[in-house]
């Protein structure tokens, strides 16, 4: 097995058994399956799997869960009122805090939104957000829809984004007025306003636009509405999906020229746990985060939250 820490490393006695690295590669060395069906099990399964790699390879075979129900439901009995989300701006009196209570309850409204939009279970969302809590928010609700989500880089051009798009064959997009990086500001409907002049007129039928500036930007009759779901007449409760299928929790399309890159869609959020792979680190997050412990994901989405922000902030709050 490949070490993940440094081997000259010990772990320090105040972290949880979970990340002893030496003892946990020990054990999965002994006996694999027991030792990820032990870490599995720290998750809400609405159906509970058997093993943990079957002889057809795949992990966590007829396992079925919510990443959302996960990162949120299964805490608001005990923790209901324990923050959940920090965000943190550019200015010092820029910050908002989310108990697992008020993040369930936006989760659940902007949910709605997007059902009410026709969002449904394995549609292609693309979250084109400056560094802003409603972009956790707009991942834990299409992973509660069973929507498939995908993250563009603030700083993509707009041929950038039109590719990713295309080769995401996303549907719908969540974008902002206008966002802030230090005194400049960045065009985000403009840009995707640019990026849709390069696809056909019907490759992306609805765009939710969050005002963050309040800067007046074009909107287009039919296709283009203000996002506000926090608004009092949205609902409050959305049940997490229970899809039969599996479906995959988000869509990474890495750097590099077109040609030589693939979409990857992975994750699967609705039917097995997080990184369902040998990358299970996603478990022993979890773990941790049960703890109380804060995890930071500093940069803008699409950079340095383009894994941590799905893997952690959008999967294992």
């Amino acid at each position: 097995m490949t070490s993940i820490a440094p081997t000259n490393v010990e772990a320090p006695e105040h972290l949880p058994p979970i990340f002893r690295w030496h003892e946990m590669q020990q054990k999965a060395a002994l006996n694999p399956d027991a030792h990820w069906m032990d870490l599995a099990m720290r998750l809400a399964w609405f159906t509970a799997p058997t093993q943990a790699l079957s002889a057809s390879g795949l992990w966590f075979e007829g396992g079925k869960l919510n990443a959302c129900f996960n990162a949120v439901d299964r805490h608001l009995e005990t923790r209901g009122d324990q923050l959940a989300l920090i965000w943190q701006g550019e200015a010092a009196d820029e910050k908002r805090e989310l108990t697992y209570r008020a993040l369930h309850r936006e989760v659940c409204r902007m949910a709605n939104v997007l059902l009410q939009v026709g969002v449904k279970e394995g549609d292609r969302v693309a979250i084109h957000l400056p560094a802003i809590a409603e972009g956790v928010i707009a991942m834990l609700a299409c992973a509660r829809i069973g929507a498939i989500h995908m993250v563009l880089f603030g700083g993509f051009s707009a041929e950038a984004i039109a590719d990713r798009i295309a080769d995401a064959d996303a549907k719908l997009i969540i974008t902002a007025d206008v966002g802030r990086r230090g005194p400049k500001r960045v065009p985000f409907k403009k840009t995707i306003d640019v990026a849709l002049t390069y696809l056909s007129p019907d490759q992306v039928k609805t765009i939710l636009v969050m005002s963050v500036t309040h800067e007046d930007v074009p909107m287009q009759e039919e296709r283009d509405h203000l996002l506000a779901p926090s608004s009092p007449q949205r609902r409050m409760r959305f049940p997490a999906s229970r899809a039969m299928r599996m479906i995959p929790f988000f869509c990474f399309i890495p750097r590099g020229a077109r040609a030589s890159r693939k979409a990857s869609c992975t994750a699967r959020a609705v039917t097995s746990p997080g990184q369902a792979s040998p990358r299970m680190w996603f478990l022993t997050i979890v773990r941790v985060m049960s703890s109380g412990a804060r995890l930071i994901s500093a940069g803008l989405p699409g950079i340095v939250t383009w894994l941590t922000g799905h893997s952690v902030m959008a999967g294992q709050s």
